[in-house]
């Protein structure tokens, strides 16, 4: 028996959509980018003069990196806010057990820090499968109010990247963070405020009680 013509037209549109379907979450799985992102995403900070660090990480759960050659991280912040102390690379770093060089530039001035490391040998490179530590950052509270810590001229030269060993930059996702100086709410101030409010009480009760009834 001969399969009716528009039984085999549904069957064809059933295929299609099928593959259509396949072809889209296929296309949106390769949509994913490893990030560089900045942990903890927030920081706060209970005085002026304190200090902070922060970590950058790179983060391959939604992708791997193949043939990682190096990595730049730019990462800018309001100098008015937070002085940067130092930068250092992080143990476990993705390049870790190869020949690298690595340089530093801190630019309080500017409102930048900035970090590169990057492998010696020509061809030397690491495949990253696991999401691995770059970089700390230590910072010193200046004044009160909020800064971003944002990666800065994303994908350039003299900015934030990353390198395969052919020498392009791949493309990420970067992550920003932030952080709040706020000033402590010291035992003076609330003993302060705890002598006013009994103040306000006192005197509210001493006017109840001389209020004649009718």
């Amino acid at each position: 028996m001969k399969t009716p013509l528009y039984k085999k037209c549904l069957l064809t549109l059933v295929i299609s959509m099928s593959l259509l379907l396949l072809s889209t979450s296929v296309v949106k799985a390769q949509e994913g980018l490893p990030q560089m992102t900045i942990i903890p995403p927030h920081v706060d900070v209970a005085d002026v003069g304190q200090t902070f660090s922060v970590v950058v990480w790179l983060n391959v759960s939604q992708a791997n990196v193949t043939n990682l050659k190096g990595w730049i991280g730019r990462v800018g912040f309001n100098n008015t806010i937070v002085n940067c102390t130092s930068v250092s690379l992080m143990a476990g770093h993705p390049l870790e057990g190869l020949e690298i060089s690595t340089s530093a530039s801190i630019e309080n001035a500017d409102g930048y820090v900035l970090f590169q490391c990057i492998t010696m040998p020509a061809l030397e490179c690491a495949n990253v499968t696991e999401t691995k530590p770059l970089c700390r950052i230590n910072f010193t509270a200046l004044d009160y109010g909020d800064s971003a810590l944002e990666f800065q001229r994303v994908g350039l030269s003299g900015g934030t990247y990353i390198l395969n060993v052919t020498g392009i930059k791949l493309p990420f996702e970067p992550v920003p963070g932030s952080v709040t100086v706020i000033p402590e709410f010291s035992v003076f101030m609330l003993m302060t405020f705890l002598i006013a409010a009994t103040s306000v009480s006192a005197l509210a009760a001493k006017r109840l009680i001389k209020t004649p009834h009718t």
